[in-house]
């Protein structure tokens, strides 16, 4: 991740971030997971292919570590968790 521009947080070394001057993108790696936050999610990951990572499937989370991720439209597009316990 290094070699890419990303930084782990100081407070935890499988939360990674890159600053693009105009945002952030930010990477959480759990096991076997990856979950990215960006503008570019394709772009990421195929930057990883390119240097010989090779993933099962790349697709929008639906369920990670207990949490629950939606679409929404309002108030922006956007993918959002939710508790799915109520």
């Amino acid at each position: 991740m290094w070699r890419f521009g990303w930084f782990h947080t100081k407070t935890d070394e499988d939360f990674w971030n890159r600053d693009k001057s105009t945002h952030y993108k930010y990477c959480s790696v759990w096991v076997d997971n990856l979950l990215y936050t960006g503008h570019d999610p394709i772009g990421f990951f195929k930057e990883l292919m390119q240097v010989g990572y090779m993933f099962k499937a790349i697709y929008p989370p639906t369920y990670l570590l207990g949490v629950d991720f939606k679409y929404v439209k309002e108030p922006e597009d956007v993918i959002t968790w939710y508790d799915n316990l109520n």
